[in-house]
């Protein structure tokens, strides 16, 4: 039987995933980087309007663990826009369709929205975390399979014919 262990192709395509991992994690904070720039000029500089709650909802993010959002709708100048936002778990089990709610968004782009009952949420702070992260472990683990296999190569016998 052929042994495979240590082939140093099969660990160049391996590097080359990892590397393709870390492009993924820089997308992601950039990704994480514009949330958090969209949801500060929510808060500082956000236009007020009057909305009407949708409902609620519910996310199963783990085992044991749930995240709560709401949805509404609101108008402005003339044309209706749908949101939802993250909420608190006594927020949700308030929430009845029909109801009035302040809604937070931006003049220029009204489709970027909160409802002001909106728990701070730190969502575009977690996405860059976890593609720095991801990006960190994908390029660190990249070049050492990238040195691993240079090793490997240079170690690997010649071919003898017997």
């Amino acid at each position: 039987m052929k042994r495979t262990d240590n082939n140093p192709y099969q660990l160049w395509l391996f590097a080359a995933c990892m590397f393709l991992l870390a492009v993924v994690g820089v997308v992601s904070c950039f990704n994480g980087y514009i949330m958090n720039e969209q949801q500060q000029e929510l808060q500082d500089n956000g236009q007020r309007a009057e909305g009407i709650e949708r409902g609620g909802y519910e996310i199963r993010t783990g085992r044991f663990s749930v995240e709560y959002g709401v949805k509404y709708l609101f108008t402005v100048g003339g044309r209706t826009y749908y949101g939802d936002s993250p909420v608190s778990h006594s927020f949700y089990r308030s929430i009845q369709a029909g109801t009035p709610t302040e809604v937070l968004y931006l003049q220029n782009k009204p489709s970027i929205n909160l409802d002001s009952a909106s728990r701070n949420s730190h969502e575009g702070v977690n996405v860059m975390l976890a593609g720095f992260l991801s990006a960190a472990a994908g390029t660190s683990i990249g070049i050492f399979i990238l040195v691993s296999a240079k090793q490997a190569k240079k170690k690997a016998p010649a071919n003898r014919k017997k």
